[in-house]
Formats: C-alpha cells, structure tokens, sequence
C-alpha cells in the first residue's frame, strides 16, 4: 500500500474525494491514534505500580505488624523492585519521544514507537512479573509447608497461566493488529516522502 491509496482509502471513509485530501484531519487521526496508546500504556504502567506497591507495603506491614512471617520481607522485595522498574522504564521512553519531530511522520513515528514499546512489555511481562511471582510462592510455601498442602501450592501458581492466556488474546485481539496498521501507514508514508524527493 502507498502513500496515495492511504489517502484515498481515508478519503473514501470520510465520503470526500480524493484530491479533497484533507492533511489536518489525517494529522489529527494519527494524533488521536498515538494519544490512545499513550493513553492505554498510562493505565497498564499506572495500574501495574499501584499493584506492586500495595502488594510490596502489605507484605512489609505483615511481619512488622504480626511478628513472624518474616520471609514475605522477600516478596516485599520483589513488588517495590518491580514497582522501580515501572517508573524507570517510564522515564526511559518519554526522554526517547523528545526526539520525535512535532509533524505528521513525528507523529506516525511516534505512535509507532509507542505501540512497539507496548507490545514488547506485554510479550516479556510473563517472564518479568510471572517468574518473581512464581519465586515469591515457591518461598511463601517452603516457609509455610507444614500448614499448606502441595495442591494448595499448585492452586496459587493459577495466576500465571491466566495472566498469559490474558496477555495472548489482548496481544491478538488488539495491539499486533494496532502494530500493523501503524506500520503499514509509516512505511507508505515513508516511500511516498522518498519517491517525491528530487535526485
């Protein structure tokens, strides 16, 4: 697909002709495009810290408060290193959108950089949150083996397979499409930009 089927196909939806092409609105398109991935990176990171932190503060207060229990201190660990992790991660990615360019292929870039940066930390978050949770239940059930059974064990590695069923059908569902889409209209703006250029 090229630049100009692009404007044509985004004509078509708006019931405008083609050479009524209209460069703000499309502008304004990707803007939204881009501020909607912005927006649903926002809730994951923000929704994701609050989790950690309260996870981390509660598993602190138990042995402080109670008196034993001492090795949750450990998963506390985990949490408030995963909740750093969040906002390093965060400060990362927008000192790397400064570089984008405040025009229509910035923004293209932009947005496609975001959903890449999405779809990267919902591929790898089974392996950075599933393996520290599955090593905090190891330990919580080394400690308290004598109270718990190993099919209690087993019944609290549950969330893993969820969370990764969870991530596959919203990576399948919506981002890689969304991936595709950002891409293909980067890509054909890209080679319409190189083949206008004089030689």
């Amino acid at each position: 697909m090229n630049y100009k089927q692009i404007k044509q196909m985004w004509n078509e939806q708006h019931a405008e002709g083609f050479f009524t092409f209209d460069e703000q609105s499309f502008n304004q398109h990707i803007e939204k495009r881009c501020a909607e991935t912005q927006h649903r990176i926002n809730c994951r990171d923000w929704t994701t810290l609050g989790i950690y932190l309260f996870t981390g503060l509660f598993l602190l207060a138990v042995p402080l408060v109670t008196g034993n229990g001492y090795h949750k201190l450990f998963g506390a660990g985990i949490f408030f290193g995963l909740a750093f992790y969040v906002l390093r991660r965060r400060q990362i990615q927008q000192g790397i959108e400064f570089r984008f360019e405040q025009n229509l292929a910035g923004h293209l870039a932009r947005a496609v950089h975001r959903q890449r940066d999405h779809v990267r930390f919902s591929k790898s978050m089974i392996y950075w949150v599933g393996l520290p949770y599955f090593a905090f239940a190891t330990v919580n059930f080394i400690a308290v083996q004598q109270n718990f059974s190993l099919g209690w064990y087993l019944t609290t590695l549950i969330p893993i397979p969820l969370m990764y069923l969870v991530i596959q059908l919203g990576l399948t569902r919506s981002d890689l499409p969304r991936l595709r889409e950002l891409e293909s209209m980067h890509a054909a703006f890209r080679e319409e930009n190189d083949s206008s250029e004089p030689y």
